[in-house]
């Protein structure tokens, strides 16, 4: 497991390019921007890579009481197998800066019912619901 540098930007540009492609997700993979966000979350929160993996994420407050603290997941892509792994480290990161919780989302789309799986069996619960709504 390793602590993303800046140095590993270009390495994490070209996890998120794979993640945009595998997920299908809207909108067109922009490396500039995707290195500007891991730049920023390096700097400000935390990102862990595998040899084909990452993890990122930042602690934030809830609108309703800026006491507690809410490590929350950003990313989260492995091709390696190490996405528990990754997990954990990031789950290590959170408790060391004294967060209270780590929310975990995914996309339905991707094989969620093993990350479902996964994320129960490590303790998650399912707590929050989104939804989307596109014009193009």
């Amino acid at each position: 497991m390793i602590r993303a540098t800046p140095d590993d930007v270009p390495f994490l540009c070209v996890a998120g390019e794979r993640f945009h492609a595998a997920q299908k997700l809207p909108g067109q993979y922009n490396p500039l921007t995707f290195s500007r966000y891991a730049e920023h979350l390096i700097g400000h929160g935390v990102v862990f890579r595998t040899e084909i993996g990452m993890i990122g994420g930042s602690i934030r407050s809830m609108p309703w009481d800026s006491t507690y603290r809410s490590a929350q997941e950003s990313f989260w892509w492995s091709e390696d197998r190490q996405g528990m792994a990754l997990l954990a480290a990031f789950e290590g990161w959170a408790q060391e800066q004294g967060a209270d919780e780590v929310r975990m989302a995914f996309l339905h789309g991707h094989k969620a019912h093993a990350v479902i799986r996964k994320l129960s069996g490590a303790g998650y619960q399912s707590e929050e619901t989104g939804m989307v709504k596109r014009w193009s």
